[in-house]
C-alpha cells in the first residue's frame, strides 16, 4: 500500500459521508441508533466478506488449493455459522419460516444466484485482481440497490446519492489505475 492509494481509499470512504449524513437527518421513527446499527452490521459484513476473500486468496495463491475447493470451504463455513446464530436467535417451530411454499422458491433463488453465479465470480476476480481493489469496489453495491429501486418501484435517487457515487467512482478507478501502474493486476 503505497501512500497514493490509502490517501484514495480515504477519498473514497469520506466521498460515502453524504448518504450516511443525509439518512441520519432524515432518520425514521426508528431512531439514529437503530440507522447507526444497521450501518455498522453493513459494515461488519462487508468486513466479514473481506477477510472471507482474504483467506480464499492464502488458501489458492499460497496452498494451492482449487479455487472452487476455497470458496466451496469457506461457503460450508459461513453457513455452519448462519445456522448457529438461527438457532440461537431465531424461533424454530418447526422450522425458521413459516410458509414453505413462498420461502422454498427464494431459498432455490439465492442458492442459484448466490451460491452458483456470484461467489464462483468473486473467486474469478480474486485470481486476476488485488483483494483491496475488489474490497473496495463492493462499496459500489448501494449504487446498484438505488438503480433497482429507481426502475422497480420509481424511487428517486437523491442528490447526496449521486455526489457520493461520483466521488466514490472516481476515487475507484484512480486505485485501480495505481494498481495497474503497478503491475498488480493481471
Amino acid at each position: 500500500m503505497t501512500k497514493k492509494k490509502i490517501i484514495i481509499l480515504l477519498v473514497g470512504f469520506f466521498g460515502m459521508m453524504p448518504i450516511f449524513i443525509s439518512h441520519l437527518q432524515a432518520s425514521t421513527s426508528a431512531g439514529p441508533s437503530n440507522l447507526l446499527l444497521s450501518y455498522g452490521s453493513a459494515c461488519l459484513s462487508m468486513l466479514g466478506f473481506v477477510v472471507s476473500g482474504l483467506f480464499i486468496k492464502l488458501l489458492v495463491q499460497r496452498h494451492r488449493y482449487p479455487m472452487f475447493m476455497s470458496i466451496g470451504a469457506g461457503m460450508l463455513l459461513g453457513g455452519l455459522m448462519g445456522l448457529g446464530c438461527s438457532l440461537l436467535f431465531e424461533p424454530w417451530n418447526p422450522m425458521p419460516f413459516i410458509n414453505v411454499s413462498k420461502a422454498l422458491p427464494i431459498i432455490g433463488y439465492l442458492l442459484v444466484t448466490h451460491n452458483l453465479m456470484a461467489y464462483p465470480l468473486y473467486g474469478y476476480l480474486l485470481e486476476h485482481y488485488p483483494l483491496t481493489l475488489i474490497a473496495f469496489a463492493q462499496l459500489l453495491t448501494p449504487l446498484f440497490t438505488a438503480l433497482l429501486r429507481w426502475m422497480l418501484f420509481g424511487e428517486v435517487i437523491s442528490l447526496p446519492f449521486m455526489i457520493s457515487f461520483a466521488i466514490l467512482g472516481t476515487a475507484l478507478y484512480l486505485f485501480y489505475k495505481e494498481e495497474e501502474k503497478e503491475g498488480l493486476i493481471t
